[in-house]
């Protein structure tokens, strides 16, 4: 048995154009196509490959309090991820219970971008 786990970013299944991030939305994309590739091959070998998206804000340029109100309105459940919601979707993978999971895409996001 064993896993392999990438992260991606929210959106990276969902091609939207926007600029100066071409680069990135492109590699990002990458890292889905990537893990679902690898999971067809590494099945065979017991090994999982699954992918972890948690979401971000661009807080570039605001105040704290601006940016807080902004990233809240963006998300539908009422609160911004924590790191500790990107780990517990990460263990998820790395799990027994996640043993027949593979190929899969998990956006760890509180509903932003459904």
């Amino acid at each position: 048995m064993g896993r392999i786990i990438n992260l991606g970013a929210v959106g990276a299944e969902r091609a939207f154009g926007q600029a100066k991030i071409s680069a990135y939305a492109a590699a990002k994309a990458a890292v889905v196509a990537l893990s679902r590739s690898l999971a067809i091959e590494e099945a065979k070998h017991g090994i999982t490959v699954n992918v972890v998206n948690p979401s971000n804000i661009d807080e570039k340029e605001l105040t704290l309090a601006e940016a807080q109100r902004i990233r809240d309105a963006r998300f539908p459940i009422g609160r911004p991820r924590t790191a500790e919601d990107v780990a517990a979707a990460v263990l998820f993978f790395a799990s027994e219970a996640a043993g027949y999971v593979t190929g899969q895409v998990l956006n760890v996001s509180g509903g932003w971008m459904l």
